[in-house]
């Protein structure tokens, strides 16, 4: 199943799952912790670089997952996890070095990836589902110098 692939591609496993309803949690890796206000009946997955949230329905998910970047840009990061994503690109849209969105399609599902590098490390939101306006608020995640 494609949505498995795009998951694994940005989960980094052995998550925790927890049911929520309005909270707010901290996530992310000791390097680059934050805080998203989970929205009512969401479920929230903590993983070892980030989090997933599951809407009530499982139709619709958000991830943020935060790596070490090596020095590259996000046009090349985005370029890696696009060829994970076995040919359901619809589009590669390079907003600067620094951001750019992969704009995707699976199992009848559109997907929006985008990539942010952040001094030494890079951020990937991920948006899965036919609810595209879900809103969240995401706090206190670390720019490093």
């Amino acid at each position: 199943m494609k949505m498995l692939v795009i998951a694994l591609c940005f989960a980094c496993f052995m998550p925790l799952v927890a049911p929520v309803s309005a909270a707010e949690r901290t996530f992310g890796p000791d390097f680059s912790r934050f805080t998203v206000d989970v929205p009512d009946g969401w479920i929230a997955k903590s993983t070892d670089c980030g989090c997933r949230l599951i809407s009530p329905d499982g139709q619709s998910s958000f991830s943020i997952h935060v790596h070490g970047n090596d020095g590259k840009s996000a046009p090349i990061i985005a370029q890696a996890i696009a060829e994970d994503m076995e040919g359901n690109i619809k589009r590669i849209e390079k907003i600067s070095q620094d951001k750019t969105r992969i704009h995707a399609e699976a199992d009848g599902f559109d997907i929006l990836i985008t990539i942010v590098i952040v001094g030494d490390t890079f951020r990937v939101f991920t948006m899965i589902g036919n609810d595209m306006g879900t809103k969240t608020k995401i706090r206190n995640l670390p720019n490093p110098g």
